[in-house]
């Protein structure tokens, strides 16, 4: 993810995220996963990367989707987790599900924008979006103001509702 001052990468395999900036890893986060961070199951030799995508990417989470602000890092892993981590706290936790509190939609997994700084896209499902807004009218019929819209414009077979999130 680009960052304005610098770049936050994370490779295979390896539990940091490094801020680098003019070629030099400037900071570094170690994310501990715990117990669950690297399931002990022994793998054969002459294995290819097609062979373990397939059948062993379960075995270590990899991070991915990762975003930042002046404050905040979000990111995804290959697991059903989503991590917020405090930049200058250097701490955080996982998370089954981000709630916006602005479209009552839980999502767990995010897209970085590129142009965007420190903003992200998450897509709720279909079903999802058709329960919500059920339950709104069927609880006392009226929906706020903010899922009025998008009651007008859904569509469960058209495009995907995309909900842009600045990251303050």
């Amino acid at each position: 993810m680009q960052a304005v001052d610098g770049a936050y990468v994370s490779f295979p395999f390896d539990t940091h995220v490094y801020k680098i900036r003019n070629a030099e890893v400037v900071e570094t986060y170690n994310m501990d996963f715990g117990e669950e961070g690297l399931i002990e199951n022994p793998i054969r030799s002459g294995v290819t990367p097609d062979w373990f995508d397939r059948n062993c990417a379960d075995l270590n989470w990899s991070i991915v989707y990762m975003t930042v602000s002046d404050s905040v890092m979000l990111f995804n892993t290959n697991r059903e987790y989503a991590f917020m981590v405090n930049i200058d706290r250097k701490s955080g936790g996982g998370y089954l599900n981000f709630h916006n509190d602005m479209l009552p939609f839980s999502f767990s997994r995010i897209i970085p924008t590129g142009g965007l700084p420190g903003t992200v896209v998450y897509r709720p499902f279909a079903e999802t979006i058709a329960e919500t807004l059920k339950q709104y009218q069927e609880k006392d019929g009226t929906l706020p103001p903010e899922l009025q819209e998008v009651e007008r414009k859904f569509n469960p077979d058209g495009n995907p509702l995309l909900i842009v999130w600045k990251i303050k």
